[in-house]
């Protein structure tokens, strides 16, 4: 079941995500929320408090530390699925949610189109052979026919292509050609959860939006703005699985860009969750690992050694989330130092001395 987005009032976004929150934990389709870790005392097999550890004569305890123990050992085996799912090596792109925020940086773009009127209702014009509700987005595969913009402007057909962000909003006016404006453009990939549940798709888009999940309109809001963090926040019931997710951007003048993410009830990424892009291969992913990275060279003070002294110390931060099964690795002799990409990590951090062509440097320098 999907259930019709909600509009926020811009500039308050913490509130718009309150409410959201509150409408997620009193809805019946609301996920569980997850087992806690046994504690100390349950774990060690007596009730607590009882002064019996390890007792087996107490009513409840015995139940309870076992209990405790098998969500325990439940929740251990699930987060070792994930990782194990994570870490495979990639065939696709599948961009997993940032740790911190659950920003989702990569998509599949295809466009300009002339905006018909109303721009998020009607199809765009001078093109044909467009059909929203049952777009199937692929990468290098053609959306609609030849484009006519007018005034003797006319271009081939759009395709789908990846468009991606390494640090803030996806900017589409510098991944497309733009001709004019008032124009239209389409964001698509597969959203897999792999639980069923209430999920919050919170968006920052300039200007318009018209989103829709499986088919079906749950947001339309056609406004001129810039970017602002979680302005619309749409509440949907996912069943466990796949999910065509649509964004039809419209772009009235000047800048174009979105921002998305995807939390669950908790507003936590959802343990799992990642974006499909079709027609993809291994080679796109690892191509896309590296544009989506956020590099800095910084120097760390190291003790460990002696004399003790100044390394540099290399961060690669993925903020808009990352490809999944992808290492992200670098040349050094005597060996590769390769670390691999999780669906759980925000941040990669690689330190390492560089011997050659630098000078050590101590603490006094």
């Amino acid at each position: 079941m999907l259930r019709r987005g909600l509009r926020f009032q811009p500039f308050a976004p913490p509130i718009a995500l309150v409410v959201a929150l509150a409408l997620a934990l009193s809805s019946p389709g609301t996920a569980p929320a997850t087992p806690a870790a046994p504690s100390a005392a349950s774990g060690a097999g007596g009730m607590a408090g009882s002064g019996t550890p390890g007792s087996g004569t107490a009513p409840f305890g015995g139940a309870s530390a076992a209990a405790s123990d098998e969500s325990a050992r439940a929740l251990a085996a699930e987060t070792a699925r994930l990782d194990a799912e994570a870490r495979a090596p990639a065939t696709d792109i599948r961009i997993a949610p940032s740790a911190s925020r659950g920003v989702i940086g990569a998509w599949l773009v295809a466009g300009p189109f002339k905006a018909g009127r109303p721009a998020l209702d009607a199809l765009p014009v001078g093109v044909t052979g467009i059909d929203e509700a049952a777009l199937a987005a692929s990468s290098g595969g053609a959306l609609g026919g030849e484009r006519d913009f007018g005034a003797q402007r006319k271009k081939p057909p759009a395709h789908w292509m990846i468009t991606s962000s390494s640090d803030g909003a996806v900017d589409l006016k510098s991944a497309l050609e733009l001709p004019s404006s008032d124009l239209i453009a389409y964001a698509s990939g597969v959203l897999h959860v792999e639980h069923a549940g209430r999920h919050l798709l919170a968006l920052g888009v300039d200007d318009g939006v018209r989103v829709l999940v499986d088919g079906a309109t749950v947001l339309s809001r056609d406004d001129g703005r810039p970017v602002r963090e979680d302005d619309d926040v749409v509440p949907l019931d996912l069943t466990a699985g796949d999910h065509t997710i649509v964004l039809k951007l419209h772009q009235r003048d000047g800048a174009w860009a979105f921002r998305a993410r995807i939390v669950d009830a908790t507003l936590a990424p959802p343990a799992g969750a990642y974006l499909r892009l079709p027609g993809t291969n291994a080679d796109d992913a690892r191509t896309l690992v590296t544009r989506m990275s956020s590099v800095s060279l910084d120097r760390a003070f190291d003790g460990t050694v002696d004399p003790p002294r100044y390394r540099p110390k290399l961060t690669v931060r993925y903020p808009e989330g990352a490809p999944r099964g992808v290492p992200a690795s670098r040349d050094r002799k005597p060996s590769r130092v390769a670390h691999h990409i999780r669906s759980s990590s925000d941040l990669l951090r690689i330190s390492a001395a560089v011997r050659r062509g630098s000078r050590d440097r101590t603490s006094s320098d």
